[in-house]
């Protein structure tokens, strides 16, 4: 699912500029699978938080999903392959 930079502006495309805020508000409004994975570097901020200070606890808690962050689209289908992917 693509997420727009509304915070920043939709012309600002790269992933470790994503507010967590965009991220839940529009995540909320399609449907999830059992997990949300989501790049990595959003989280490189003081305490492992996006730029708008969200952790990644509190972006699974906002959409009821577990979130896996990955760094690569290869490491997607690990993620997949987790046990937290079944429960």
């Amino acid at each position: 699912q693509a997420i727009r930079n509304t915070t920043l502006g939709e012309t600002v495309t790269v992933s470790g500029l994503l507010m967590g805020r965009d991220v839940v508000r529009q995540l909320a409004e399609v449907p999830l699978g059992d997990l949300v994975a989501l790049p990595a570097v959003m989280f490189r901020g003081p305490n492992e938080t996006t730029l708008d200070g969200m952790t990644r606890d509190e972006i699974e808690a906002a959409l009821g999903r577990p979130v896996v962050l990955v760094e690569t689209i290869g490491d997607l289908v690990p993620a997949l392959a987790s046990p937290m992917a079944d429960d």
